[in-house]
C-alpha cells in the first residue's frame, strides 16, 4: 500500500525524515527533518575588563539535526545553540564533513581520541 502524503509532496519523505507532514503544514513545516541530538557542552564567553579578559564558562547544549526542503535534492546539516537560537550554522554535507574532520584531527592531535 502505497503511503498517504500530502497533495503538496512531490516526493516521498527521505527514510531519515522524522516529521508527519500534514496537509495544512505551513512552508517551513514541510521540511524533512531527522532526530535531533542534543549534546551537552560548556562554552567560553570572552569579556573585556579594560586590558584584561575575563572568561565566563556557560553549560549548554546543541542542537544537531538534518533537514532537507522539499525542493532540496540534499539536506543540510544544523547546528543550534539551545540557549540562542540566532547562533546557528547550516551546513550542506561537504562542509558538515570538512568539520567532522577538522575536530577528529585537533582532537587526536591534543590526545582526545
Amino acid at each position: 500500500m502505497a503511503e498517504e502524503r500530502p497533495s503538496w509532496q512531490e516526493k516521498a519523505c527521505p527514510a531519515w525524515c522524522v516529521r508527519e507532514h500534514q496537509e495544512d503544514d505551513m512552508d517551513g513545516d514541510r521540511d524533512h527533518q531527522s532526530d535531533a541530538h542534543y549534546v551537552p557542552i560548556i562554552r567560553m564567553v570572552r569579556r573585556f575588563i579594560g586590558d584584561k579578559v575575563a572568561r565566563d564558562l556557560i553549560a549548554d547544549e546543541l542542537i544537531v539535526a538534518a533537514f532537507q526542503a522539499q525542493a532540496d535534492s540534499r539536506p543540510s546539516i544544523t547546528i543550534v545553540l539551545s540557549e540562542d537560537a540566532r547562533i546557528c550554522l547550516d551546513l550542506r554535507d561537504e562542509s558538515a564533513e570538512r568539520v567532522s574532520e577538522a575536530l577528529t584531527s585537533i582532537l587526536s592531535q591534543v590526545g582526545g581520541r
